[in-house]
């Protein structure tokens, strides 16, 4: 679904989903220019790695381990608690 680099789809989706309101959420590549101080919980998204593989010996049969990397990063006044409730909201949302 992402493998030609355009992870944009995804990060609009993000961005109309409940629960992602007040979060800026951005493509890590190309590089972003990372702020100094965080205003808002930012969430970058890259592509994480992708392996293709025969997984039976004598056997054609191939599978794909294709992987997405989301980086949450909270302003320090926001604690643990801003950073664990964006997990588990794009846990929810990676699971759908």
């Amino acid at each position: 679904m992402f493998l030609g680099g355009d992870l944009q789809e995804l990060i609009d989706e993000m961005k109309a989903t409940a629960g992602f309101e007040d979060v800026v959420i951005v493509g890590a590549y190309p590089s972003v220019n990372k702020p100094t101080r965080l205003d808002k919980t930012v969430i970058a998204v890259s592509q994480g790695e992708f392996n293709g593989t025969a997984r039976a010996i004598g056997n054609m049969d191939y599978a794909i381990d294709y992987s997405l990397v989301f980086n949450v990063f909270v302003p320090a006044d926001k604690g643990i608690f801003q950073l664990m409730e964006m997990v588990l909201w794009v846990l929810a949302f990676a699971i759908g």
